[in-house]
Order: structure tokens, then C-alpha cells, then sequence
């Protein structure tokens, strides 16, 4: 991608006039989404753009939907929301509307401690970036970076669906997707051994291009798996690590509605994306039927009259990727801003002060490689540190400090954040929260599943 098309991307990202039409949050609480109705009424035109429909649902489903039947409950709980302002989410995409969703329900396992801070709603994550509210500055959240970025990604008559923890840029021109079902993905040569350890892709799920730009999905595999599998692929010419978010037509998501009309009102199925939708619809039928079952397949394909046409929504094999669902890559992706500037410009980002970044925050003496994010103190002496909602007496060291108050605290590499009742808990950068859910560790009075199970904070 040359200089002017990436500059004219990042401008399509803060120009949220030129969004979705239709903007679809599906929250994971009745408290989240009242959260993100008022939050987002605030800031529309600095994120979704003044013309854009909002409507936000809550997943509410026996043992959480998966993110296939999540993604038609959420479009079967906005068309009922419509229908009662008088509207209709099909006849809009009929009319050559754009559709949005952002999926934030879940837990949020992987980033804590930090969603204590916010009832355990992983999507309330504060990220380096700033918004304004009546004038004043405030820090921008994980969904509304997401939901700004993503904004590049609308198309008229077409149904996006997005994570809420990933920011993407690509490196290469962004093509308009054509086929039923695209997805998006940074495409590159067929991998082997070495590259396939090299790229970490047994972390992705994986798009097999043939020769006419059809793509296959396949689930996250070891080499060895995915080498077995080769000879039922056919001739490849490319691969693709998905990045899990795509769009489909109108057509495409209402046979999905209508076909798995009994899952939508017993709401007691659990259904994922590529094991449920995209691996039988695309796979050669004989691998389909051994790695999805016959009667998935069958179910499927009778529905659709045969495979589905895939596509890869190519971002580049060596797209800037910018991951906050876990609390090691949210940390890295927040100190990102200190030498990225598209990074900054995605988020509204100020410029560094000396050798820090300060958002939505006076810069401050004290702060050596950092960033300062809606953060005070009367004495501070950090470096190499992520301060996030602070406000206290003395802070030194390093590490993160997210949402602490009063009293000093001394960083020692690690996370300190609050423990929602006044406390303060820890965790190491690396830690992975959905690993040890239940069990108390680093010096914790309770485990993770403990604390979220103590939502009366804030």
C-alpha cells in the first residue's frame, strides 16, 4: 500500500460519517448495554458518525450463544428493536444500507484483572486514546476504537460482524468484497513447517485459497494437521490467516436466520463461526463431512444449495495488527503509540511529550518512557510504565497501574490495578486470566472468577 492509500485508510477510520449505517452493539449485560446507549449517544459523531442507527442489544442465552448464533441473535434482536421505531434491518439493507456488528460479550477472561474496573466488561477497557466529551477531554474504550476503526469496512447491502478487541491496518489496497461470504485475512504464500512455526499460525484459524480466489476454512491446526490435510484441499496458490471478522450479503444472513430459526428461539445451542459455518459450507464436501459431521454438512449445504463461495478480505501478509483481548497484548499494544503514529492517529492519540504519551491528562514530571493515560499524582516516578485512571498520592516504578486511588504505590514490573472495593490486586503482564480463572494466585486474596463474581463495584 503506497503512502497516499494508507493515509487515505486511516482517513476513512476518523471519519465516521462514512461508516455503517446501521450499528449494531451486542452487549454482554442489561448494565452494559444502558452503559454503551448513553456512552455512545455522547460521542456518535466521533465514532459512528451522526447518521448512524445505533442499536444496542443484550446476549441473553443459556450458556452464552458461541459467535454464530450470538451473530443472528443480535440481528434478530435489532430487527425487533427497529420494527418498534418503525424500521426494518432488511428492508435498510435492501435499500443499499450498510450493517455493523460489534460483539462484546464474554467475559473477558484473558485481560484481567483490568475488567474489575468496569463490572467485567471487557469492552469498557480503557485504551491511549481521547475522545471529548462537553469539551473536555476522556479517555476513548476498547469498543469505540474498534467500532472508529472498523468504520473503513462498510459496504452497502452488506452485514459486517467484528471482535471488539482487534484494531487492523492494512498494508496493501482494501478491494471490495464480491462473494457471498468474505473474510478478513492477511494473505501470503502457502505456508510450510518452518514458516507455519515462524508465524505462530497454529494461534489462527487458516483461509486455503484455490487458483479462481475461493477460499477454504479450516479451524486452528498444528502443522502436522494441517499437512494430513493437504491432499483433500486440492491445489492451493495461497493462505490466509484469518483474522476471525466478515462480512456477508443480506441473502447470506437471512437463509442463516431462517435455517437455524428452532436454535434462535430455544436459545440453548452453542455455535461458532468456522467449525459451524464456514468449514462445512467451503470444504470439499468428503473432508467437510469427516471434520464437520454428515449431518452438519448436509444441513447446511441443503440449505444453501450447495458450497458457499468464500473470500479472502485481504489486509496484507504483513498488516499492522494491534491486539487488546489479552493482558499482555493490550499492554504492548498501549505502549505501541509511543512509536507507531498510525496507531495514534487511529486513536486520536496526542503526540509524545518528551519521551511519553499524556491522554486525556496534563503531561507530568516524572514520567520516563511512558504512558499517562486520565491519570494524576502528586508525585510520580515512573518508567517503562502504563498508568491508566489513576488519581493518587505517589506512583513510582514500572509496570501498569490501572485504576487506582489514593495512598502510594511502588510498580515492580508487574499489573496493580484495583480490586473494585478499595484494594488493590496484581498480575503479571504475561498472565493469561482464563488459564487460572479459578484459582487465587500472585499473592490474590481471590481468584478472577471470585472477583467477577463480586459485581456490586463501582
Amino acid at each position: 500500500m503506497c503512502s497516499s492509500d494508507l493515509s487515505a485508510f486511516l482517513q476513512r477510520c476518523c471519519t465516521p460519517e462514512q461508516g455503517f449505517d446501521v450499528v449494531i452493539v451486542v452487549a454482554s449485560s442489561r448494565e452494559s448495554s444502558a452503559f454503551w446507549q448513553q456512552r455512545l449517544g455522547r460521542v456518535r459523531s466521533q465514532v459512528l458518525g451522526t447518521h448512524a442507527e445505533l442499536v444496542v442489544t443484550e446476549e441473553v442465552w443459556t450458556g452464552g450463544a458461541g459467535n454464530g448464533l450470538g451473530t443472528l441473535h443480535g440481528l434478530e434482536q435489532a430487527e425487533i428493536e427497529l420494527n418498534r421505531r418503525g424500521r426494518s434491518l432488511w428492508q435498510a439493507l435492501a435499500d443499499g444500507k450498510s450493517v455493523g456488528m460489534w460483539h462484546t460479550a464474554g467475559q473477558g477472561k484473558r485481560l484481567y484483572p483490568l475488567p474489575i474496573h468496569h463490572n467485567g466488561d471487557k469492552s469498557r477497557t480503557i485504551v491511549p486514546g481521547e475522545l471529548t466529551i462537553d469539551g473536555s477531554a476522556v479517555p476513548m474504550r476498547l469498543l469505540e476504537a474498534v467500532l472508529r476503526q472498523t468504520s473503513a469496512f462498510a459496504e452497502p447491502g452488506r452485514i459486517g460482524v467484528f471482535w471488539g478487541d482487534q484494531l487492523t491496518l492494512p498494508t496493501v489496497r482494501m478491494q471490495r468484497p464480491t462473494a457471498p461470504v468474505a473474510l478478513l485475512g492477511r494473505l501470503g504464500p502457502v505456508p510450510d513447517a518452518a514458516a507455519w512455526k515462524r508465524l505462530g499460525l497454529a494461534n489462527y484459524g487458516l483461509l486455503a485459497v484455490r487458483a479462481d480466489g475461493s477460499a477454504m476454512q479450516l479451524e486452528k491446526l498444528q502443522w502436522s494437521e494441517f499437512d494430513a490435510l493437504r491432499l483433500g484441499l486440492g491445489p492451493l496458490t495461497a493462505a490466509a490467516t484469518s483474522l476471525g471478522s466478515f462480512s456477508m450479503t443480506a441473502a447470506v444472513g437471512q437463509r442463516l436466520m431462517a435455517l437455524f430459526a428452532p436454535e434462535l428461539a430455544g436459545r440453548v445451542a452453542k455455535l461458532d463461526t468456522d467449525p459451524g459455518w464456514w468449514m462445512p459450507l467451503t470444504l470439499p464436501e468428503p473432508l467437510a463431512n469427516r471434520l464437520c459431521g454428515h449431518d452438519a454438512v448436509s444441513r447446511l449445504r441443503s440449505a444453501f444449495d450447495g458450497p458457499v463461495r468464500l473470500e479472502v478480505l485481504n489486509v496484507g501478509e504483513t498488516a499492522r495488527w494491534w491486539d487488546f483481548g489479552t493482558l499482555q497484548s493490550w499492554h504492548a499494544s498501549c505502549r505501541a503509540v509511543l512509536t507507531s503514529p498510525e496507531l495514534r492517529q487511529l486513536l486520536n492519540t496526542p503526540d509524545p511529550t518528551g519521551d511519553s504519551c499524556f491522554v486525556a491528562c496534563s503531561p507530568m514530571q516524572g514520567a520516563h518512557n511512558s504512558v499517562i493515560v486520565a491519570a494524576s499524582a502528586a508525585s510520580l516516578n515512573v518508567t517503562d510504565a502504563v498508568i491508566v485512571d489513576c488519581d493518587v498520592d505517589q506512583l513510582s516504578g514500572s509496570g501498569v497501574a490501572y485504576g487506582l486511588r489514593g495512598g502510594a504505590h511502588i510498580l515492580t514490573g508487574d499489573v496493580c490495578a484495583t480490586d473494585g472495593q478499595g484494594g488493590t490486586v496484581t498480575a503479571p503482564t504475561h498472565s493469561d486470566g482464563k488459564a487460572n480463572w479459578n484459582v487465587p494466585l500472585h499473592g490474590n486474596a481471590k481468584s478472577w472468577s471470585a472477583y467477577a463474581a463480586d459485581y456490586s463495584l463501582k
